[in-house]
């Protein structure tokens, strides 16, 4: 009798096991179907020369699409030399989107978004997006690119983000692990002093040194992803804003 107990014990964590691994396969997979869909309608409408003649503002038609699709999309995010080609949403927290993805869909892989707090129009001092360090490679995962090779970081510094009102191009300068905290995720400072002290502290935490002239004018793009270094590690990418074009 108690040899069956055993085995049926051992036979239900074995199902178990099996069914919970299963399903994050399928999540994975379906994860990946969703934003290679959504990257096919990107490139259909991108690539329309006729729109980049005729149009006064080539993103909106892009955009006009993507909000048909999910209304919280405030932005596209795309790195060189990474698999990060992505829509950026913007939800009234940052917990709904760590587990429902761009298709409104609840999935582990969740989505690329913006803090909250943030005015995805006329950025702030700091924008901040989040996104998850997934297993299969997608999301925000390429980021450790930026923090294992330093000859990545230096080559391959530019990150491009697109809004309905323009085309932003940020330059990498600052890659660093640290526990979660609210400090490199305030989006603006009180005052000048603690702006300029922010500053200086994205530029002392990076693990390589890159020459950059920061000011208090200057517009910062922080990346977020987690990391496994230790308990609640994250791994962050600051980027200075050092192109715009308005629409």
């Amino acid at each position: 009798m108690f040899k069956k107990v055993i085995y049926f014990l051992v036979l239900g964590v074995f199902i178990y096991s099996s069914t919970q691994w299963i399903w994050g396969v399928y999540q994975y997979h379906r994860n990946s179907r969703d934003y290679q869909h959504i990257k096919e309608i990107y490139q259909e409408i991108i690539l329309d020369d006729e729109i980049k003649i005729e149009d006064e503002n080539p993103n909106e038609k892009l955009f006009n699409k993507l909000i048909e699709i999910n209304p919280d999309t405030v932005a596209w995010i795309s790195i060189e030399n990474t698999n990060i080609d992505y829509p950026v949403v913007q939800g009234e927290n940052n917990d709904y989107y760590l587990n429902i993805n761009f298709n409104g869909v609840r999935n582990k892989g969740g989505a690329i978004f913006m803090d909250y707090r943030n005015n995805p129009v006329d950025f702030d001092q700091n924008t901040i997006i989040y996104g998850h360090r997934m297993r299969d490679g997608s999301m925000f995962s390429h980021l450790t690119k930026f923090s294992r090779d330093r000859s990545f970081f230096n080559n391959n510094d530019k990150i491009y983000l697109k809004t309905r009102e323009g085309d932003y191009i940020w330059k990498v300068y600052s890659v660093y692990v640290v526990e979660a905290n609210n400090y490199y995720i305030t989006p603006n400072f009180s005052t000048e002093e603690e702006h300029l002290q922010f500053l200086q502290y994205t530029v002392k935490k990076s693990m390589y040194k890159k020459e950059v002239e920061l000011n208090i004018t200057d517009r910062i793009l922080t990346l977020s992803t987690c990391s496994y270094e230790f308990d609640n590690a994250r791994l962050v990418v600051h980027a200075k804003l050092i192109s715009k074009k308005l629409y």
